[in-house]
């Protein structure tokens, strides 16, 4: 099966996709971090 990317539809709009990147951005300067199963897990939902 081929991946479809990229996706034909996102299940965010283009301002809610920036408004998490500042989140993100604001969480690392924070020092908030979490480990890499926790993101694999959350990239999966996304999916």
């Amino acid at each position: 099966m081929e991946p479809n990317w990229p996706p034909d539809e996102v299940p965010f709009s283009e301002a809610d996709f920036f408004a998490m990147v500042e989140e993100g951005i604001a969480q690392a300067r924070r020092g908030e971090f979490i480990e890499e199963e926790e993101m694999d897990a959350l990239f999966e939902k996304l999916l």
